[in-house]
């Protein structure tokens, strides 16, 4: 082999392994470095993220103000007047928000719909709606409520298997 055409064959593999490292599983959504599911049917809080982590994520842990923005935004372009349960909880407790996964303090500012968090009937779980009248603003809900629920990953791992 020439060294033409090992430079060739280099290029060629060090673009594909560029190429799947970039890219998401078929059915999900990239935003940065990582990739979001929105599931189709409604779950618990606990049932959706046994589902997310049966399939090698995780209820969707935003740490940055964009990625609030984008869930937001995708959250509204379904448009099936849903919520949209997070990995995020003031479970242990109340009005101290973590996240489930790494159960660390959530810094972002949180986009609150007007009087939430209420903690009305143990709201415990943060959600996103996706009504008009919510816009992509957040809520909390009973974790024992069925939602709508969005999963992640991050491109550095293993894609997860595809969601039906």
């Amino acid at each position: 082999m020439n060294m033409l055409n090992i430079r060739i064959v280099f290029v060629f593999v060090l673009s594909y392994f560029a190429y799947s490292k970039a890219a998401c599983s078929n059915g999900w959504i990239n935003f940065q470095e990582k990739c979001y599911f929105f599931g189709k049917t409604k779950e618990t809080w606990y049932g959706a993220s046994a589902l997310c982590q049966s399939f090698g994520s995780k209820l969707a842990e935003p740490t940055t103000q964009e990625e609030v923005t984008f869930l937001g935004r995708e959250t509204m372009q379904i448009g099936n007047n849903g919520d949209y349960y997070l990995g995020i909880h003031d479970i242990f407790v109340e009005g101290e928000w973590v996240y489930a996964f790494s159960r660390k303090n959530v810094t972002i500012t949180i986009p609150w719909a007007p009087g939430g968090p209420d903690n009305y009937h143990e709201e415990d779980c943060a959600l996103i709606g996706s009504a008009p009248v919510w816009h992509g603003l957040w809520g909390d809900a009973p974790c024992s409520s069925l939602q709508y629920y969005i999963c992640e990953y991050d491109l550095d791992f293993d894609p997860p298997m595809v969601i039906g």
